[in-house]
C-alpha cells in the first residue's frame, strides 16, 4: 500500500511538473510573438524622409548585387579554364620527360655506335700497323 501510494505522488508530480513547462513555453512563444509585432510597428514610426532614404538606396544595392553576381559567374569561369590549363601543363609536362627520356635513350645508343665504330677503326689500324 506504501509504494502505490509513493508511485502515485511521484506520477503526480511529474504531471505537475510537465504542466508547469507547458505553461511557461506558451509564455515564451506570445512574448516572442509580442517583439515581432513591435518591430514592425519602429518600421512604420519612421519619418517619410527616413524612409525615401532607405528606399533610394536600394536600387544600388540591386546593383551591386547583379555585379557581384556577374564577378562570381566570372571567377567561375576563370577558375574552369585555370583547371583546364594546369590540366594542359601537366600533360606537357608527362610529354616533355618522356621526350627527353627517349632523347637520352637514342643519344646513348648513337654513342654505343660510335664507340663500336672507333673501336673497329682502332682494330683496323692495328691490323695494318
Amino acid at each position: 500500500m506504501k509504494n502505490i501510494f509513493i508511485i502515485i505522488l511521484n506520477i503526480l508530480l511529474f504531471s505537475l511538473i510537465f504542466y508547469n513547462i507547458i505553461r511557461n513555453t506558451d509564455n515564451i512563444i506570445e512574448n516572442l510573438e509580442q517583439k515581432d509585432t513591435k518591430s514592425l510597428a519602429n518600421i512604420d514610426a519612421c519619418s517619410v524622409e527616413q524612409k525615401k532614404t532607405v528606399f533610394s538606396c536600394v536600387p544600388k544595392m540591386d546593383r551591386l548585387f547583379r555585379e557581384l553576381n556577374i564577378i562570381k559567374q566570372g571567377i567561375a569561369e576563370e577558375d574552369n579554364l585555370i583547371q583546364k590549363q594546369n590540366s594542359t601543363i601537366h600533360v606537357n609536362l608527362r610529354n616533355s620527360i618522356f621526350v627527353g627520356a627517349k632523347a637520352q635513350h637514342k643519344g646513348k645508343e648513337k654513342a654505343a655506335d660510335l664507340d663500336k665504330k672507333t673501336r673497329e677503326h682502332e682494330d683496323e689500324l692495328n691490323q695494318l700497323a
